[in-house]
């Protein structure tokens, strides 16, 4: 159980990507301090998030190796195929892990994930990105929870060629739109 009366630090996996910057400024809302960062290409403009000092790692494997000490939560922000691997070794390390959805791209792969973190001191958070959203927050408000209720909810984005050349738009990369909702 982490003291949640001192200061918590966060290690961000994927600190270049496109969601890093919103968990960069929850981190800080919550009075919570950036000690090191991982990715594989640290940009100009990504870099601007962070103190000129943090500690820079190329992958996961050299942070948990030579970093110390380790954060209070590890925060998974790269691309969806790789979080199994980095969540399986963030708990292998007894890491606190906090991890953009989807934590694994199947069934097979959450549970043998779920095994993991039974048998670790770490512990597996997600995001679950809509929960606020007004319209869930109003079909909530709507519906009785006590009863199951039949939902059919339709989510529409736009995606121009460019999306499917990247791994978001290749289901065996994302997890396909079941787990990939961007």
């Amino acid at each position: 159980m982490v003291d949640t009366k001192r200061i918590l630090s966060y290690t961000i996996v994927g600190s270049a990507g496109y969601i890093a910057p919103r968990h960069v400024k929850a981190i800080k809302d919550t009075s919570g301090i950036v000690s090191s960062i991982i990715d594989i290409n640290f940009s100009e403009e990504s870099l601007k998030l962070f103190p000129d000092n943090i500690e820079k790692f190329s992958n996961l494997e050299e942070y948990l190796k030579n970093s110390s000490p380790k954060c209070d939560y590890l925060v998974i922000c790269s691309p969806n195929f790789l979080h199994e691997r980095q969540v399986a070794i963030s708990l292998q390390a007894g890491m606190n892990i906090i991890c953009e959805k989807p934590v694994a791209l199947n069934l097979k792969g959450l549970k043998k994930l779920q095994d993991l973190e039974s048998k670790s001191i770490g512990s597996v958070n997600t995001i679950l990105q809509l929960r606020l959203h007004p319209v869930i927050q109003n079909l909530k408000a709507n519906i009785n929870l006590s009863k199951p209720n039949k939902v059919k909810i339709n989510y529409v984005a736009r995606r121009d060629e460019s999306y499917f050349k990247t791994w978001k738009g290749k289901d065996n990369l994302s997890g396909g739109l079941i787990t990939n909702v961007g």
